[in-house]
């Protein structure tokens, strides 16, 4: 006999309410969510920095974040870039990123102590039976997406200049991790400048000079590791080259 993990309930709960806040865009029913839910194994002990999967693992699995923030990160030889922090809500799985000469790999790792549900792949195709053909591909493409178009968004951005990168990827953080402050949003996240270079494929020194007049017009502020950012950059056009980010209300949905 098992033992009780008091754990386990409070977050089967949590994750049921994630899947109820996000089945309009994952095109789920009430159907679908408690096949999920039922079948989902529940990993509540993960350390931040731990590695969860590498696209060298075997892909049987989809991963759900149901709180905290997972990095999705690629290693290049000895370097490190970060593709995008994952927030509760989303679905990831190994990509098909996997090279045999081992040039390099993609990583999920935790960011502080997420909780994490775990589907195998005949789970998700229960959960996918139980749908209409809209809400089938709605998940379909929820559950694998980031897997195919991460890389191919960051490997557009790493084309522009600094500032270009810098500036869309802090709108980004606010769009899924921002609380609503006076005259702007606080990301509420850990961040370290190595960590945003890491983000943008630059190194500290050229993050720490890149926020520098950021902060001296008041765009940004940092206290510790948190970050604010003001509603005049998140309102405000997209740099030269870089692409149109969401307004305020956007973030704020």
């Amino acid at each position: 006999m098992s033992e009780y993990d008091p754990f386990l309930a409070p977050a089967k709960a949590e994750l049921r309410r994630r899947l109820h806040q996000e089945a309009k865009s994952l095109g789920l029913t009430a159907r679908a969510i408690d096949v999920l839910v039922a079948r989902a194994a529940i990993v509540t002990n993960v350390r931040a920095r731990q590695i969860l999967c590498t696209s060298s693992d075997p892909d049987d699995f989809v991963r759900f974040v149901v709180c905290g923030c997972v990095i999705v990160r690629c290693k290049i030889g000895r370097s490190i870039l970060i593709v995008r922090f994952l927030g509760p809500g989303r679905f990831f799985c190994v990509p098909p990123t996997r090279r045999r000469d081992g040039g390099y790999i993609c990583e999920f790792v935790a960011h502080d102590e997420p909780v994490v549900a775990l589907l195998t792949r005949a789970h998700l195709q229960e959960a996918l039976a139980t749908l209409p053909p809209s809400g089938s591909a709605q998940l379909t493409s929820a559950a694998w997406r980031d897997a195919f178009r991460l890389a191919l968004d960051k490997a557009a951005l790493l084309r522009m200049p600094l500032r270009a990168r810098l500036i869309p990827e802090l709108r980004r953080l606010v769009r899924h991790f921002g609380r609503r402050v006076e005259a702007g949003w606080t990301i509420e996240l850990d961040l370290t400048h190595q960590l945003l270079a890491d983000l943008v494929g630059a190194s500290r020194a050229q993050v720490t000079k890149a926020l520098a007049p950021l902060k001296k017009a008041g765009l940004v502020r940092q206290t510790g590791r948190r970050f604010f950012v003001s509603d005049r950059m998140v309102d405000g056009p997209a740099p030269t080259g870089g692409p149109t980010t969401p307004t305020t209300a956007a973030c704020a949905a």
